[in-house]
């Protein structure tokens, strides 16, 4: 999957639901644990989203400072492990290629 795909999937998220919608300046580059967009009720939330959207679950270890740090990192990642996650026919996924 695209690795742009993920990411503005996931900017939608956050913008929805941790920033009620006023998302206009968030971006893939924005620092979302130094601004605070990012704490452990919301990381739950995006990792929860991600596990239902993409069907991929992010390994503990995968959840660093730096992996959270921007949406660009956190979706290089996510789309790293979609790339390596075997593809279950009529996925999630393939939904989002068309959208």
């Amino acid at each position: 999957m695209n690795t742009d795909v993920v990411i503005s999937n996931l900017l939608a998220f956050i913008g929805e639901n941790f920033l009620e919608g006023n998302s206009a300046d968030l971006t893939a580059d924005t620092e979302l644990l130094t601004l605070g967009i990012l704490d452990s009720l919301n990381v739950f939330a995006l990792l929860t989203h991600v596990m239902e959207t993409f069907g991929v679950e992010v390994p503990l270890e995968d959840l660093t400072e730096a992996n959270l740090q921007t949406l660009a990192v956190f979706g290089n990642l996510v789309s790293a492990r979609l790339e390596s996650a075997p593809s279950p026919g009529g996925d999630a996924a393939a939904a989002l290629r068309v959208a």
